[in-house]
């Protein structure tokens, strides 16, 4: 992402092919912090433009550490730690070295911890 122009009430910006959202934070020190959100190969637009998740593409539900809310979803091809999720739809509700509980293709949640992350994926182990 590219800013044209910035202040801390507004930035105009540029975005970067491949994705359709970004979490724009503006920092103490008078810097803007990117990070991309959701990529086009999770989201597809309607004849409207209206965007459309392909639910197979994300598998993986992301829980608060107490399991009662998914705070993120995401996509992996693992079923068993480590798993390496893709894809993340929030990835700044991630925290590296926090504890979340995931559920793969709505099968039972599993107690894990972020081990490695970086921009919208994330690695979590048992």
């Amino acid at each position: 992402m590219n800013f044209t122009s910035s202040s801390v009430d507004a930035a105009l910006c540029d975005a970067t092919e491949g994705y359709t959202t970004f979490n724009v934070v503006y920092n103490a020190d008078g810097t803007w912090t990117v990070t991309p959100g959701v990529s086009k190969m999770s989201a597809k637009a309607d004849a409207h433009g209206n965007l459309l998740f392909d639910e197979q593409d994300l598998n993986t539900d992301i829980y608060n550490e107490a399991g009662t809310t998914i705070i993120c979803r995401g996509y992996t091809t693992n079923t068993t730690s480590p798993f390496t999720v893709t894809h993340l739809t929030s990835p700044d509700a991630i925290h590296y070295l926090g504890a979340y509980m995931l559920s793969v293709d709505g099968g039972p949640r599993t107690g894990t911890n972020c081990t490695l992350k970086n921009n919208a994926t994330a690695q979590f182990t048992h």
